[in-house]
């Protein structure tokens, strides 16, 4: 039996999180032994997500998100140490690192452990980071530290060979996603509009952490445009930029147009009293809530961003437009919106899409092939 470890730098409700924690409950049990350790915990997320995978996860307690930087910086050496400890003791046949920090020091880490297989996976472009962390990151991909370093879309594999990241060192494996099986009765449903205060409305959807990449200055600007009377935007998501969000809707006239429900455990169902899913991100890798949406039918308004454009065929699944370009989401909103025929072709093809491409099946079975085999596959 395999021994894994599985790393990323911190818990909450992510998609990165998500596909984590997916991949380490759906791993054939009787071929590995999953470990899952974060970094921190931002918040209680961590009893959340044990309970809802049935999975128990390390707390390295690497950062106080309330702590100066001299406290979180003896807790991040301390940190270190644990998880020196936890790969030392566990004796991993193979350590796979997520997101930007992990990928730079756990590699290393885990080099000296003794263990043989040492995969990062990036999930979207690093353009965004600071040149250092950019520099590092390449340095450490490059090295004789990573045995490969698993990129989520070819878009984001392209943005890594921008990046000087060696092309042999990539291997792709899309994410996947579990296809619901239960659907919202329509007593339910009607009862799920009412809690939410949306009857008699269009819904739009939007899922995503409330940072500068998701683009919801650019979604507000857009529903300013079209001023539809019978509109309703869900704002699913929590985050910093919250305060400046809702200035920017009441400076637009739109408070009774946009509802913040901020971090929720019913998002299917959310989507499932929704009639279209927008994401106007700036840079993405391969968007797990732009996958969760198509896999209950609703049509996509998305940007053609890195691992975008691989989800969504434009016109038949969705319509992908230009990222910070607001007119360009009013443009589809407008014509989705009055177009009742294409926007149910649309949510169809969406469905259809992930099942055929996306199911959580092909991706658990590619990482299983890899964790098998000696790790030089080439992508």
């Amino acid at each position: 039996m395999k021994k894994i470890l599985l790393i990323n730098t911190q818990m909450e409700k992510g998609g990165a999180q998500k596909a984590m924690l997916a991949l380490a409950s759906q791993l054939d049990k009787e071929k590995f032994d999953v470990c899952v350790a974060t970094m921190y915990d931002k918040d209680a997320f961590i009893p959340y997500y044990e309970d809802l995978y049935s999975l128990k996860i390390v707390n390295l307690q690497m950062k106080d998100v309330r702590g100066g930087k001299i406290k979180n910086t003896i807790k991040s050496l301390r940190g270190l140490f644990r998880l020196w400890r936890l790969i030392r003791g566990e004796k991993f046949d193979v350590v796979q690192s997520y997101s930007h920090y992990p990928n730079i020091i756990v590699p290393i880490i885990s080099f000296f452990a003794g263990v043989k297989k040492r995969y990062t996976s990036q999930r979207m472009s690093l353009d965004y980071l600071s040149g250092l962390v950019q520099r590092l990151d390449k340095w450490v991909a490059n090295s004789f530290f990573v045995t490969k370093v698993i990129s989520v879309s070819e878009g984001t594999l392209q943005s890594c060979v921008r990046q000087g990241i060696k092309a042999d060192k990539l291997l792709v494996i899309p994410n996947g996603i579990k296809l619901p099986d239960k659907f919202l009765k329509e007593n339910e449903k009607s009862a799920k509009i009412k809690e939410i205060g949306v009857e008699g409305k269009f819904v739009v959807a939007m899922v995503a952490r409330l940072h500068r990449q998701k683009g919801h200055t650019f979604l507000i600007d857009a529903i300013k445009r079209v001023r539809m009377e019978n509109l309703v935007v869900l704002l699913i998501g929590d985050g910093e930029l919250k305060e400046q969000l809702v200035e920017q809707i009441t400076n637009s006239g739109l408070s009774l147009t946009f509802k913040f429900l901020g971090s929720r455990d019913d998002v299917g169902e959310l989507l499932q009293i929704s009639d279209l899913f927008i994401l106007p991100s700036l840079w993405e890798g391969m968007p797990n809530s732009v996958l969760e949406a198509m896999s209950y039918g609703l049509p996509i308004i998305a940007t053609g961003v890195d691992g975008t454009p691989e989800l969504i065929s434009h016109n038949e699944s969705g319509f992908l437009i230009e990222s910070e370009n607001s007119e360009a989401i009013a443009d589809a909103l407008s014509y989705i919106v009055s177009n009742d025929a294409i926007r149910e072709n649309l949510g169809k093809n969406a469905r259809k899409r992930v099942e055929e491409f996306f199911s959580l099946t092909y991706s658990i079975g590619s990482y299983e092939k890899l964790y098998l085999s000696n790790g030089v596959e080439s992508s």
